[in-house]
């Protein structure tokens, strides 16, 4: 009876040593399971992050290309108007409206102060309406301008109609663009 006993007891403390050690591993066992989660949630929660700061980044950078093409189109607009719109009243204020936008090489080339008064202005011209199409590639950019014209001669009041394209190209300058260069490209008479 005495090994009966002891037998039982035995055994009793085998099964409370096990059930122990089965809960310290189920202990664990859930422990791990939800750092596992933790550490999930908070992979999914900065996956989240990123998407949310890339959509930020493409969205500024889609306001960025807007701005800019708008800043070209400005340019190559106040440019085109300058050049191309040509009347006694118009030809005192075409230097000053593209100072900012010309390089100063262009300026000096294509506004000399002495042409200024438009006292010997022999043909006037005049713009239709002004289609500009732009390519940007980081720092430079160029734009190809096409517009109807009409010009004038003063002399006989005739008048003849061409279709003009005209390609620009620009240079980032501190956060502004310049036209430092332009090419005619056709004139055709409508």
């Amino acid at each position: 009876m005495k090994v009966f006993k002891t037998a039982v007891l035995l055994i009793v403390i085998v099964l409370m040593i096990g059930l122990w050690a089965w809960m310290q591993r189920s202990d664990q066992s859930i422990q791990s399971i939800s750092e596992t989660e933790q550490l999930r949630q908070k992979i999914q929660d900065q996956q989240d992050q990123i998407s949310y700061m890339e959509r930020l980044v493409k969205q500024k950078s889609e306001v960025q290309a807007e701005s800019s093409n708008r800043g070209i189109e400005e340019a190559v607009r106040i440019f085109v108007q300058a050049l191309y719109n040509v009347n006694k009243e118009t030809i005192s204020q075409r230097s000053a409206s593209v100072k900012q936008i010309l390089t100063a090489e262009l300026h000096k080339k294509y506004f000399p102060a002495e042409q200024e008064n438009g006292e010997h202005l022999l043909f006037e011209h005049s713009l239709g309406d002004v289609r500009i199409y732009i390519k940007e590639k980081g720092e430079n950019a160029s734009a190809i301008a096409v517009f109807e014209q009409t010009v004038k001669t003063l002399a006989t009041n005739q008048k003849d109609k061409y279709r003009v394209a005209i390609e620009v190209f620009l240079q980032k300058d501190n956060d502004e663009w310049k036209i430092n260069k332009f090419n005619q490209l056709a004139t055709q008479p409508l």
